[in-house]
């Protein structure tokens, strides 16, 4: 599930919005022109036409909301040494941190590299039904196959699919590999007081060795600061390829997403709550009658 909120008040996937839009256009022009409108056949209809962007979109949500989490945490653990600052002798610009804080901050940095892992995967996913081509699973297949493999991809998305890999997604597979491969990307975590304060995570330059005794860091990659970076890129990787595509801008309109109706324990009555206005109170129900779906407004009372 994602939050539109999120995208629209940021100026976040906007074009890709507008490929979203356009699909969920053509999707609902479908249903309603067909006689069979039963919800079993809906529903997977959707998750064979539109799923695959609420799902990128919920990963991008999810991302979103620990990177700000992550500069909210980090704040908070400088403002915990700020405190005690001026009763410490400090002899170097970087000491050993421990705070609940901290091991907060620390537990949202493998999932955001998984999350973006699995994005890029997913816009691969997409570009595929885009062309009418399978494409491999995994971006970094593409890549190793090579561009013969697949002439029919064109060259300007080829071109910004391989920039962004050498940039950042195959440092994003090989951090994701070495964390399923039992190593912590957090293990080297430390507060730097100059020159300027801030938690550096330092992760190793040649994490695709998978041998921590040979890990050499002397690039000093900023885990968050690489993390922040590595979603902008991505961000700008999916709207190059949405507009090359001949989408344009528009606001992503909020949606829902269901599990698949057949794991409901009934199917009929109520299947589904949404929330639209917390505040006010305001929802739309989902309800099945004989297995067609009927949308109710409703307003707390």
């Amino acid at each position: 599930m994602y939050i539109a909120d999120l995208f629209n008040s940021n100026e976040l996937f906007q074009i890709f919005g507008g490929w979203f839009k356009d699909t969920k256009v053509s999707f609902f022009s479908t249903i309603m022109g067909s006689k069979s409108r039963d919800l079993t056949s809906v529903w997977q209809k959707w998750k064979d036409n539109v799923q695959i962007f609420e799902v990128l979109l919920g990963f991008a949500t999810s991302t979103i909301l620990n990177l700000n989490q992550i500069k909210q945490l980090e704040k908070k653990c400088i403002n915990q040494f700020d405190a005690l600052e001026d009763q410490l002798d400090l002899m170097g610009n970087r000491i050993i941190f421990w705070s609940h804080k901290l091991v907060n901050l620390l537990s949202k940095i493998s999932p955001i590299v998984n999350q973006i892992r699995i994005m890029q995967n997913l816009l691969l996913q997409l570009i595929g039904k885009k062309l009418g081509r399978p494409l491999p699973q995994y971006l970094f297949i593409l890549i190793k196959n090579g561009r013969k493999s697949y002439e029919f991809i064109p060259e300007e998305i080829w071109k910004n699919l391989e920039d962004y890999w050498d940039r950042i997604g195959r440092y994003i597979r090989a951090y994701r590999n070495l964390q399923f491969h039992l190593f912590s990307l957090t293990t080297h975590a430390y507060l730097e007081v100059s020159p300027v304060k801030k938690i550096l995570i330092v992760l190793p330059d040649n994490p695709e060795i998978l041998t921590s005794k040979k890990f050499q860091y002397e690039k000093q990659t900023d885990a968050i600061r690489f993390l922040e970076r590595a979603f902008k890129e991505f961000h700008a990787l999916v709207e190059d390829i949405s507009s090359f595509f001949g989408y344009t801008s528009s606001h992503i309109l909020q949606g829902w997403s269901f599990i698949d109706y057949k794991y409901l324990p009934s199917k009929e009555g109520t299947v589904a709550l949404v929330i639209k206005d917390p505040e006010r109170g305001k929802a739309i129900e989902v309800y099945s009658e004989k297995g067609k779906p009927v949308f109710n407004k409703l307003t707390r009372s």
